[in-house]
């Protein structure tokens, strides 16, 4: 098929990458209205003009005043889970179902009052030495984001406190290189919570990964 007889509007990229990222459809003066992300770019931006369009009403009417949309390809899942809450949480765009209230959601947080803090999801933020990440729509896209720093850099997922005990014996995580196992001092406090740091960091600049 022609480019002229495509369905894809023109302003649509010829060249769209096969390659994971995040998109993000703009309105006419450049507003983002709807952001989203995918495994294969080209065929999930090309795929929402095919068929006749979205089927649902008010993705339809995106497509309708879309005239743009922008690129951000992604080297890791991880990233383009980031990007995409990152700039729904910066840009609210119309058709994607914002949060009413930033008090509701879902937070990443990490609670470096803790001597060996690990990563959880919470509804609402409490702990005031706590650094917290979001609110994200649901609780499946920060569990999924939670999960991936912990296989990435070895993080505990173990709940309750930690008191390190040289002669105890490290659990089946560390057994499949999951965790450093500060709950045995095969890593001190310094070593962990520079582990943890590496964490916040990827959270505040998912470009930092």
């Amino acid at each position: 098929m022609s480019r002229r007889n495509s369905p894809v509007p023109e302003w649509i990229p010829p060249d769209l990458p096969a390659a994971p990222g995040v998109y993000q459809f703009e309105d006419t003066l450049g507003n983002p209205i709807y952001v989203g992300k995918s495994v294969n770019l080209r065929r999930r931006v090309r795929g929402y003009f095919y068929g006749g369009g979205p089927k649902d009403d008010r993705m339809a009417l995106m497509v309708r005043l879309a005239r743009r949309v922008e690129l951000f390809p992604a080297g890791t899942d991880l990233e383009a889970k980031l990007e995409e809450a990152d700039r729904i949480e910066r840009f609210r765009p119309a058709f994607n179902k914002a949060l009413k209230n930033r008090s509701k959601g879902w937070y990443i947080e990490a609670d470096l009052g803790s001597p060996f803090p690990r990563l959880r999801v919470i509804s609402r933020p409490r702990r005031p030495r706590a650094r917290h990440f979001g609110p994200y729509r649901g609780r499946r896209q920060p569990a999924e984001v939670v999960v991936l720093l912990e296989k990435i850099l070895r993080l505990r997922s173990c709940s309750g406190a930690i008191r390190p005990d040289p002669d105890a014996s490290p659990c089946l995580q560390h057994g499949i290189d999951q965790c450093t196992a500060p709950c045995v001092t095969l890593v001190g406090i310094n070593v962990y919570r520079a582990q943890v740091r590496e964490a916040v960091r990827l959270l505040e600049d998912p470009a930092y990964l």
